[in-house]
């Protein structure tokens, strides 16, 4: 359960990481790259569950959804901050809040990590 955890915040951290980068070069072909993978990261992190209930693709394929802690939907301003948010506290913490969250969520009852704290979401089984 920790090693698919920890992918699921690498690639949450991906298009952070992407941009910062891609500020460093000049307009070109590697530009439209970055530009594009952001692009498909943000539908799929934050419009996708927003749209399919709270479900990405691989959340469906295991039968879970991310809800907000009331149980409710979740909304544009929660998956921001449960993606983006989240993903700056990691990287201002270089990493360490990551693996803290890692540990939250290995460990801890309720299965919630910081970027869930962060958003007031938690992810429930279908």
């Amino acid at each position: 359960m920790l090693v698919p955890t920890l992918l699921m915040a690498w690639y949450s951290l991906c298009p952070l990481l992407f941009w910062a980068r891609s500020s460093r070069y000049q307009a070109g072909d590697r530009d439209y790259v970055q530009s594009a993978f952001n692009s498909l990261s943000t539908i799929y992190q934050v419009v996708l569950p927003i749209y399919w209930g709270g479900q990405t693709i691989g959340k469906r394929a295991i039968k879970a959804r991310i809800v907000r802690v009331d149980g409710g939907p979740v909304g544009w301003w929660t998956m921001i901050r449960r993606v983006y948010i989240s993903g700056l506290v990691y990287a201002f913490t270089l990493g360490i809040a990551l693996i803290v969250s890692a540990i939250m969520i290995g460990t801890r009852e309720g299965k919630r990590g910081i970027h869930d704290f962060i958003a007031g979401t938690q992810v429930v089984e279908d």
